[in-house]
C-alpha cells in the first residue's frame, strides 16, 4: 500500500517548519485540511480490477464515432500489474470494431462533492484519447452535465465543465508547452475539487479551470443545478473517432497507466487555527497571519495579545478583509529588535468553533512594507488584439483600466533587476467588475531566476467587487521576480500590487562587510546566550538558545554550532549573538574552521 494522506490532515509540525525556514508557502494551492479519505484504489493486487469498486461499459463505438470496442473484465484490456491499473488498447477486431479497449466506471458508489485525485501516465501518440471524467447517476446527457477532469487528444490536454444546456467551459493546454514526449513519459496528478460553490480542476497542483457552480443553476433536470447531484467517475482509453485522430500510423498497444484513484470528503472540522507567521514592522505594526479564517470579535480584543516587554505598547487591533490576518498597531518597535508575542483564545469559523488556547512566538522587526515596482514582465494575448487590455494594464496603477488576456501562459509581474532583490510580504488586488470569478484559484508567485516559480498565495474565493483586497503572507526569501499568474483561465483584473521591502540592508550594524579576526573568534561568550540568524534583508530565519552553564564558550564554536544545526541556509546571512552581558554581536557569514 502506498502512502495515503492522513484521514484528517492536521500537521502539528507545520508551524515549526515555517518559523525555522521562512520559505514555506503560507497558503497551499489545494488544501486537504479536515478532509477524510473515504474511497480509494491503490491497484496493489494483480489481476482484474476490483469488482467491488469498478464496473464496465461495453459496446462498439459507444460515442463520438470512436473506433474501439469496450470489453468487459478482459485482462488484455484492463488489468492490475505491478501496482498499476493498465487500460490497454489493441488493434484487433471485436464485435464490429477494429480496436479493443476498456472503460471502467465507479458506479459501485455514488459521489457528491469532495477532492478527487488520479495519478496517471497517458499515451499522447496519434489516435489516443484517454480520459478521467464524471457523469450524473440520473438525468441523462446532456441535462445531467459532464465534467472532464482529464482528457487528451490531438496534442492537447483539456479541462472541461458542461452544464445541462450543453454549454462548455473549457481550458486547453498544449502538451508541447509542458515538455511534450518527456512530459508524457512521467506520471502526473490530476485533482478535481468540488463543493457547493465551485469546481476546480488541477494538473500537478496548478489550477487549470475554475467553474462557479452558480453558472449552471437551472440547467439540469427539473430546473436543478446538475452539479449539486451525485454521480460517478469513468476512466477510459478511446481510440480515434471525432477527436482522437487517425491511429493507423501508431504502433499498438496504447496504454493508459493509473497509479491510484483517491476520493476525500469533508469531515468535521476539529483543528484549531494555527499561526502561520508573526512579523513586526518599523511602521509600528505587528502582522499575524493565521492558517484559516478566524472569528472577528476575539481577534480584535487587545486582551488576546500580550508582548513580552514593557517597552512596547499594544494600541489597537484590526481584523483584515482576508479574515485570516490581524494587524496590531503599536508604539516602541525598532528595526532588528526581537520580541515575544503571546496569543490566546483565537477561534476559527467552523460550525463548532475550534480555539487556539495559547501560543508564544518570537518575531523580529523588519523594514516597513511598501508597494514595489520594477520592469514589467508578462505573457498573454489581449482579447481581440485590443491594445487597451494588454497584460501591463493590470499593474498600471489605474483601477479604471483592466487586462483581459488569454493563452497557455497568462501572467504579469515585475523583474526588480539584476542587482536588486525584495522580500515579499503581501499583495493587493482590485477585480474587474462582473468578472471576479476569473481571479478565484489564481496565484501569486516568486522566483529568483525567472524560470522556476514558487506559489506563495492562492485566491481561494471570489474577491469583493469595487474595492481592493489586501493579503499578508509569511515573508518570502529575497527574490528578483514576482508575478500574478492567471494560467488556467484568464488574466482579467483591474489592478495588482506587490508589497514588500528591499533585501539590501540599510542599517550599518547589518552591513559592516567584514569577518571577525582570529582573535575575535576566540573571544568568550557567557551563557546563557541567544543565537539568531537573519537574511540580509533582516528576515529572521531561526533562533537558538543555549543552556545556562557556568563556563564561557568561544565565539568560533558558537558560530560553527549555528551552522551545523541549520545547514540549509544560503551563502550570506547575519548572525546576532546576545550573551549574559546583553551585548549584541553581528556576524555577516557563518564561520567554519
Amino acid at each position: 500500500m502506498r502512502y495515503l494522506r492522513n484521514i484528517f490532515i492536521s500537521r502539528p509540525f507545520l508551524l515549526v517548519e515555517i518559523i525555522i525556514t521562512g520559505f514555506i508557502s503560507s497558503f497551499s494551492q489545494i488544501s486537504y485540511e479536515n478532509y477524510e479519505l473515504v474511497w480509494y484504489d491503490e491497484f496493489d493486487i494483480d489481476g482484474l480490477p476490483d469488482e467491488k469498486k469498478w464496473s464496465y461499459e461495453t459496446g462498439c463505438s459507444v460515442r463520438n464515432s470512436e473506433f474501439q470496442y469496450y470489453a468487459q473484465a478482459r485482462e488484455k484490456n484492463s488489468r492490475i500489474e505491478n501496482g498499476n491499473l493498465i487500460i490497454e488498447a489493441h488493434k484487433e477486431p471485436m464485435n464490429g470494431c477494429n480496436y479493443t479497449s476498456a472503460n471502467l466506471l465507479s458506479k459501485k458508489r455514488d459521489f457528491k462533492y469532495g477532492l478527487y485525485e488520479i495519478r496517471a501516465k497517458i499515451d499522447i501518440r496519434q489516435g489516443s484519447w484517454p480520459a478521467w471524467w464524471w457523469l450524473p447517476n440520473s438525468g441523462g446527457w446532456p441535462r445531467g452535465g459532464e465534467i472532464d477532469m482529464m482528457e487528451y487528444y490531438k496534442e492537447n490536454l483539456l479541462f472541461n465543465v458542461m452544464d445541462g444546456n450543453q454549454k462548455w467551459t473549457s481550458v486547453t493546454r498544449a502538451v508541447s508547452s509542458l515538455g511534450g514526449n518527456s512530459w508524457a513519459e512521467q506520471f502526473h496528478v490530476w485533482t478535481w475539487e468540488w463543493d457547493s460553490l465551485k469546481i476546480n480542476l488541477y494538473l500537478d497542483g496548478t489550477l487549470m479551470n475554475h467553474y462557479p457552480l452558480a453558472n449552471a443553476n437551472g440547467t439540469g433536470p427539473n430546473g436543478e443545478n446538475p452539479f449539486r447531484r451525485p454521480g460517478y467517475m469513468l476512466i477510459n482509453q478511446a481510440i480515434g473517432g471525432n477527436n482522437g485522430g487517425d491511429p493507423s500510423g501508431t504502433t499498438f498497444p496504447v496504454k493508459y497507466i493509473v497509479d491510484y484513484v483517491r476520493v476525500y470528503q469533508a469531515g468535521k472540522d476539529t483543528t484549531p487555527p494555527r499561526v502561520v507567521s508573526v512579523r513586526g514592522s518599523t511602521a509600528g505594526t505587528i502582522t499575524v497571519v493565521f492558517s484559516e479564517s478566524i472569528e472577528k470579535t476575539d481577534a480584535e480584543k487587545l486582551s488576546t495579545y500580550t508582548i513580552g516587554t514593557s517597552e512596547i505598547n499594544l494600541l489597537s487591533v484590526k481584523h483584515q478583509e482576508d479574515e485570516r490576518t490581524v494587524v496590531i498597531t503599536t508604539s516602541g518597535l525598532s528595526l532588528n529588535d526581537s520580541h515575544q508575542l503571546t496569543i490566546k483564545g483565537i477561534k476559527d469559523r467552523a460550525k463548532s468553533p475550534n480555539t487556539l488556547d495559547s501560543i508564544t512566538l518570537e518575531f523580529s522587526v523588519t523594514p516597513e512594507s511598501k508597494k514595489l515596482s520594477g520592469r514589467v514582465i508578462g505573457n498573454g494575448t489581449a482579447y481581440n488584439g485590443n491594445a487597451a487590455v494588454t497584460y501591463d494594464k493590470a499593474i498600471d496603477g489605474n483601477i479604471s483600466s483592466f487586462s483581459d488576456c488569454t493563452g497557455d501562459q497568462v501572467w504579469v509581474g515585475y523583474d526588480f533587476g539584476a542587482n536588486t532583490t525584495n522580500i515579499i510580504t503581501g499583495f493587493r488586488f482590485y477585480p474587474r467588475s462582473g468578472y471576479t470569478d476569473r481571479m478565484t484559484g489564481k496565484s501569486f508567485e516568486i522566483s529568483t531566476d525567472g524560470i522556476t516559480w514558487e506559489k506563495v498565495y492562492t485566491i481561494q474565493t471570489d474577491p469583493v467587487e469595487g474595492s481592493y483586497t489586501t493579503v499578508s503572507i509569511e515573508s518570502t526569501k529575497p527574490v528578483r521576480f514576482v508575478r500574478y499568474n492567471g494560467t488556467g483561465g484568464y488574466l482579467n483584473v483591474c489592478e495588482i500590487e506587490f508589497w514588500g521591502y528591499s533585501a539590501v540592508p540599510t542599517s550599518a550594524v547589518f552591513f559592516n562587510g567584514r569577518r571577525f579576526s582570529p582573535a575575535e573568534n576566540r573571544s568568550l561568550l557567557y551563557p546563557p546566550f541567544t543565537v539568531t540568524i537573519y537574511s540580509l534583508g533582516g528576515r529572521k530565519i531561526f533562533t537558538w538558545k543555549s543552556s545556562s552553564g557556568a563556563m564561557p564558550v568561544q565565539l568560533s564554536k558558537v558560530l560553527d554550532h549555528a551552522a551545523n544545526i541549520h545547514t540549509s541556509l544560503g551563502q550570506i546571512y547575519i548572525v546576532s549573538i546576545g550573551d549574559l552581558h546583553k551585548t549584541k554581536i553581528w556576524y555577516r557569514t557563518i564561520h567554519r574552521n
